[in-house]
């Protein structure tokens, strides 16, 4: 936790304050662990103390400030004998010989973590078929391995992100994963492009005049990037002639906007566009019976299924001059993710190729530290937060709002006697500096759902309710009931403190029904005002249709 948001209070009250944190009802994640998962020495040769090539990303993750939450990255290779090393640096493989039923002191591995991120650059066999699991070389994981993995995506909610290379490249770790497999090309018997011809996607850019020789030997690692064409997820009329638009959270910058750009790459792979993902798949890998892929939707809601929220696109040559003869795609799905949480499992993201996170792809953007770093290295601390199970990140934004009036600086700022509408104006914009705006909106949305689901059995059509107020005025009053609960808790956290009173403690323990039931008030008052000033303007406007004596 950042020194901005540690709390403005004496030695007694931190003491208070921390025992309020370890007490409360209102769990706040403060640790997100995340396996990187590799099977190959290929995605080590980049780095000449073999470690894996990474380190741009590993670094620009955990040095990041995101609430209250704290990230840190180890390394699993399935290669070799099983082992653990405790003491290896962050770069390095902390297991070896790794399998996704793997156990320690008899408890399965992936149980500490919350992510795994697979980048697979293993094939055998021919890049035409699927990999043959009985090829023990091939590392791919068996009906074990894959019944630990499922339990662990379904019952513990974690995510996975996955990624490999063109052709069958990265196929044998995760071409039978549920969802994974129906989201990626994993094989070129399912569409996966070839290296080379007219069907390769090489995404490099020239970076002087078109007319210029591209080598993927010079171009592969410049700073010249590929432009992303961001799929829109909400927009909202803000204006008589203004529609503001916004891209998925895992391509929201806080300060740069929509993150539009991504480091291009020689052969890149391709995910399934939306009308081409299965979504009927089942599986069996314990003998229990079959499994849908994709279950149903928690509370009678729809069943949610993976969205493309990012295109990229590839050059012609002709007319540029690249070192393949490939055609040009004005647009192929690059990007896409699956909110399983809204089905009760984990979440999911694959992309089309692990080379946009790999050092010698960005080392050089890195390097430059501009525009261009900011935004990608904001991409992957965006699916590092998205991929979290429920609560971690939602749950981070709630309680960093309800500490503001007891942050370090913050004295002020946050004053009851403001309206709800200007004290949740004053918030969210501290929350979007921290989160980016699509993050906040994503989770108080989800809260806001929440609450509506305890009177009504499915989710009201926001978008189709034309006469709906604007959701930023809900927004503005959650976050204002919330900073007043907080308000109210910095008030019970300093009491305690001088009156010494255990009483008291137990008064502010429930921290998730005290600072929720906040926002709800909060909605309610502005559900009545709403209404009230929709009679007037209805008696109004009937007075005027239906004058007296007409």
């Amino acid at each position: 936790m950042s020194d901005t948001f540690k709390p403005q209070l004496n030695e007694t009250e931190k003491r208070v304050f921390d025992e309020l944190l370890d007490s409360i009802g209102f769990k706040i994640e403060k640790q997100v662990n995340i396996l990187v998962v590799v099977d190959s020495p290929y995605i080590w040769q980049s780095n000449q103390d073999n470690s894996l090539a990474l380190k741009n990303v590993i670094d620009s993750i955990t040095s990041s400030f995101f609430g209250f939450l704290n990230f840190e990255i180890h390394i699993a290779t399935r290669e070799g004998k099983p082992a653990l090393d405790t003491k290896v640096g962050p770069y390095t493989p902390r297991y070896s010989g790794f399998r996704f039923d793997m156990k320690i002191d008899g408890r399965d591995v992936i149980d500490d973590y919350q992510q795994l991120w697979l980048l697979s650059s293993r094939f055998t066999g021919n890049p035409d078929e699927d990999p043959n699991p009985g090829d023990t070389m091939a590392l791919i994981p068996n009906d074990a391995e894959l019944a630990t993995l499922t339990a662990w995506m379904n019952e513990k909610q974690g995510g996975i992100f996955a990624s490999g290379l063109h052709e069958a490249v990265g196929a044998n770790m995760s071409y039978r994963i549920p969802r994974i497999r129906s989201m990626r090309r994993w094989t070129m018997a399912n569409g996966s492009p070839f290296n080379g011809g007219q069907n390769r996607v090489e995404t490099l850019r020239p970076n002087g005049p078109p007319q210029d020789p591209i080598y993927p030997s010079t171009h592969n690692y410049d700073t010249s990037m590929q432009p992303l064409q961001w799929v829109v997820i909400e927009q909202e009329q803000v204006g008589a002639f203004t529609l503001q638009k916004r891209p998925h959270s895992i391509l929201c910058h806080p300060q740069r906007g929509p993150i539009d750009v991504m480091p291009d790459d020689a052969a890149e792979g391709l995910c399934y566009d939306n009308s081409e993902i299965q979504t009927n798949l089942i599986y069996d890998f314990d003998g229990s019976g079959p499994k849908a892929e994709y279950p149903p939707g928690t509370n009678g809601t729809i069943t949610p299924i993976p969205k493309v929220i990012a295109y990229g696109s590839t050059l012609g040559s002709p007319p540029y001059n690249l070192a393949s003869a490939q055609i040009a795609r004005p647009q192929f799905p690059l990007l896409n993710a699956y909110d399983g949480h809204k089905a009760g499992v984990g979440r999911c993201v694959t992309q089309s190729s692990y080379m946009h996170w790999h050092d010698s792809h960005t080392n050089a953007i890195k390097q430059e530290n501009g525009e261009s770093w900011e935004k990608v290295s904001r991409f992957y601390l965006n699916v590092a937060a998205w991929l979290c199970p429920p609560g971690y990140v939602n749950n981070d934004i709630i309680a960093s709002a309800a500490f503001l009036p007891i942050r370090a600086g913050t004295a002020g700022r946050y004053s009851s006697s403001l309206s709800d509408q200007d004290l949740g104006q004053r918030v969210k914009a501290e929350l979007v500096d921290i989160y980016g705006t699509c993050l906040v909106t994503e989770s108080l949305l989800e809260y806001f759902l929440d609450m509506y689901r305890e009177s009504q059995p499915f989710d009201p059509p926001l978008d189709q309710c034309l006469t709906c107020l604007p959701f930023k005025l809900v927004e503005h009053a959650m976050l204002a009931g919330v900073v007043r609960q907080g308000i109210q808790l910095a008030n019970d956290i300093r009491q305690v403190a001088f009156e010494q009173r255990g009483q008291k403690i137990k008064k502010i323990r429930s921290l998730q029904a005290f600072i929720l039931s906040g926002a709800q008030e909060a909605v309610q008052r502005l559900a009545e005002n709403t209404l009230r000033e929709n009679a007037n303007q209805r008696t109004m406007w009937e007075r005027l249709a239906f004058p007296e004596g007409s």
